[in-house]
């Protein structure tokens, strides 16, 4: 017993000490390393469709909490993808929602969800150090002790859904925890998502989202509560 204490003890401190550095905004401007682990280029094309409505870029809020990706879209190109995000929970069980919106103005006055435009919600276990692999609501339905995830766009003040992607299970999709600041309770990791459509635009009859959007090479910093 005595062992196992001093065991969970050091995995707990060695866990923790990832760089405790106050989060800074830089982090967004950081470079991505744009390869074929991140682009698969025998569908993505060379130059972005003009005016793609899947390559639009929406912006942040101004907050500490941070994720970045590169969102590919086959036939239509790929982009620097950039969100907020926060740690849900909800009958003990935790999920981080990725979000970004069409403005920001005097943001802290509002709930997190005014004027977003996507966002990216999957379960997740906290203290789970390897690769948690997402599935569809589809697989969840049938056995509850997966972990599911999904993709919607939003419209108006953020509260009217426009279209709806779920987890590609053709592809592996996870989510992963590489640090835990158990004392600043901040979380760092990893993510790669492959989503289908499953809902085409709603509100705006000219738009036709593509039937696949891939998010990957993802590193996200959130800070999160018991």
């Amino acid at each position: 017993m005595f062992r196992n204490k001093i065991a969970i003890i050091f995995l707990i401190i060695s866990f923790a000490s990832c760089n405790k550095e106050e989060l800074i905004l830089s982090n967004f401007d950081k470079k991505y390393n744009v390869s074929k682990d991140c682009i698969d280029t025998t569908l993505i094309p060379p130059s972005n469709i003009p005016n793609s409505q899947d390559l639009t870029r929406y912006i942040i809020r101004n907050s500490n909490d941070y994720c970045y990706a590169i969102k590919s879209v086959p036939t239509q190109g790929f982009i620097e993808w950039n969100s907020n995000i926060c740690v849900d929970k909800f009958r003990n069980k935790y999920s981080l929602a990725f979000m970004n919106y069409a403005d920001t103005t005097n943001w802290m006055q509002y709930t997190k969800y005014a004027n977003v435009r996507e966002i990216i919600v999957c379960d997740i276990n906290l203290y789970d150090t390897s690769k948690q692999l997402i599935y569809s609501d589809h697989l969840f339905n049938r056995d509850s002790t997966l972990k599911r995830g999904a993709y919607f766009k939003n419209s108006s003040d953020g509260d009217v859904s426009d279209a709806s992607w779920e987890i590609d299970t053709n592809y592996i999709n996870y989510v992963k925890v590489t640090c835990i600041d158990t004392l600043k309770k901040i979380l760092e990791g990893e993510f790669e998502f492959h989503f289908r459509l499953t809902e085409q635009s709603s509100m705006f009859p000219l738009v036709k989202y593509s039937e696949q959007a891939f998010f990957k090479c993802g590193h996200y910093r959130v800070k999160y509560e018991n």
